[in-house]
This record gives C-alpha cells, sequence and structure tokens, in this order.
C-alpha cells in the first residue's frame, strides 16, 4: 500500500538549455511558486504544480511537473507537453494553441534528488540531458534542463 502524498509549499527554479545543430545557444530560466506533492518512500517521484504568466497578458498556464529516476513529464493546462524516459527514444505530440507537434526525444541522463527528513521536505533536485527534434526530416537539438525546488520558510 502507498503511503499518503506529503505537501509542500515550494520556490520552482526551472533553467533549460538548447543548442540548436547550429551551435546556437537558447538558455531560460523559469521561477514560481510551487505544490510539491511527494512520498516520502525512498525512490518515489514527485509532481510539482505550478502557474505561469504569459507574456501576451492572458491568463496564467496550470502546469504540472512529473519527475521519478525514469521519466520526466510536462503538462501545460492539462495538454501534454515534454516526454522523455531515461535512456530511452520517445515519441509524443507537443500540444500548443495551434495543433499538435510530433516530436522525438532521447534521453541520455535524467536523475532525481529528494532530501526528506521524516516527512519534511527539505529540497528536491533534477537533471535531463537529452536530444529534441520536431519530425523525422529535422536535425536533433541538444537540450538540458535543471530543476530545483525548495521549501518557502
Amino acid at each position: 500500500m502507498k503511503n499518503p502524498l506529503e505537501k509542500s509549499q515550494v520556490r520552482l527554479t526551472v533553467t533549460g538549455e538548447q543548442i540548436s545543430p547550429e551551435n546556437e545557444l537558447l538558455r531560460t530560466k523559469q521561477t514560481a511558486e510551487a505544490v510539491c506533492l511527494y512520498d516520502t518512500a525512498p525512490g518515489e517521484g514527485v509532481v510539482l504544480l505550478y502557474e505561469t504568466k504569459e507574456e501576451d497578458g492572458a491568463p496564467p498556464v496550470r502546469n504540472r511537473l512529473v519527475l521519478s529516476q525514469e521519466e520526466l513529464k510536462t503538462f501545460r493546462d492539462g495538454l501534454c507537453g515534454l516526454f522523455i524516459r531515461s535512456g530511452e527514444q520517445t515519441e509524443f505530440s507537443y500540444e500548443t494553441p495551434y495543433g499538435a507537434l510530433p516530436m522525438t526525444a532521447r534521453c541520455s541522463e535524467l536523475c532525481l534528488m529528494r532530501e526528506i527528513s521524516g516527512n519534511d521536505l527539505k529540497k528536491i533536485h533534477a537533471k535531463a540531458v537529452y536530444q529534441l527534434r520536431m519530425d523525422a526530416a529535422s536535425d536533433w537539438i541538444r537540450c538540458r534542463v535543471e530543476i530545483l525546488a525548495v521549501p518557502i520558510a
């Protein structure tokens, strides 16, 4: 039987890096307050729930980030975004307001580190290194993302 999930308010930082086939670097950094749901049992994953504001003044977007040692999934307003599995090639549809984009990802590294003392969350740190392409005809983009969540005091 699974343990009941614990819940903690956290400061979430997601830092991304993409290197195009032409070696052009794009770095992004996003911070938000989030709710972290986690199981205190060793080796279990975490779920981070948060909202982001769109630049065009549209209503905030609800995001869900699901992390484990084996996979990373992102959802925006319930629609699937990125989906990668450690050591595997995955195919998925990246949902946009203009329609779905078929994508393929190859993940070479995925790790999740959780610091929990008793039932209290101390820190979540995750890292993924992967390649991404839009369709079979396009070149691979090299990607890296780091995720850090620390409790809000």
